[in-house]
């Protein structure tokens, strides 16, 4: 009889959508406590969604890549 713990998906996405999770978090913690001038604060949020869709295009590219060697 087999064990009743389910496997681990093998998707590639979940390392990124847990990545684009932690970014999330971490800048709305930081942005929301933050005191300083209103447009150093909109400039950092900008600098994090960079990153975000940065993290968003190597998902897409590597996903797209793994599909072209099939």
């Amino acid at each position: 009889m087999k064990d009743a713990a389910i496997a681990p998906s093998k998707s590639t996405q979940r390392p990124y959508l847990i990545l684009l999770t932690l970014l999330a978090m971490g800048c709305f913690g930081l942005f929301s406590t933050l005191e300083v001038n209103g447009w150093l604060k909109v400039y950092g949020l900008i600098l994090s969604l960079q990153g975000g869709f940065a993290l968003v295009y190597f998902a897409m590219k590597g996903q797209r890549d793994r599909q072209r060697r099939r």
